[in-house]
């Protein structure tokens, strides 16, 4: 019973008090999340990484990609027939379609476009 008392007077007031911060020591102490690091993460945007340096976050569209574009990235069996700028479609696949008023009709519809 002698950590019943400890554990009232934190929740008495209906939980713990406003500014003040619960012990950092266990927090500082964990490992840093598995993966590559936050900023490389975000530099991306969530794009899988590749040499080209396309990403999902802005640039200037893709008209041309490079020729292992499809070896880092998941490419629509209809690839290489596009007309039109890279996109990622909703189911994933990668197109050439963007731009175009049927752009990823096979695939679900658009989900976003790649930048280089």
């Amino acid at each position: 019973m002698a950590g019943a008392p400890q554990s009232r007077s934190r929740f008495a007031a209906g939980g713990p008090r406003h500014g003040t911060a619960p012990s950092t020591a266990a927090s500082s102490a964990a490992p840093p999340p598995a993966g590559p690091p936050a900023a490389k993460r975000d530099r991306l945007c969530g794009a899988p990484a590749n040499p080209f340096g396309y990403d999902y976050c802005g640039g200037s569209r893709i008209r041309r990609p490079d020729v292992r574009v499809c070896d880092y990235f998941d490419c629509g069996q209809d690839f290489w027939a596009g007309t039109g700028y890279l996109v990622q479609c909703r189911d994933g696949a990668l197109t050439l379609t963007g731009g175009r008023p049927d752009v990823c009709a096979a695939h679900e519809g658009l989900r976003r476009t790649v930048w280089s």
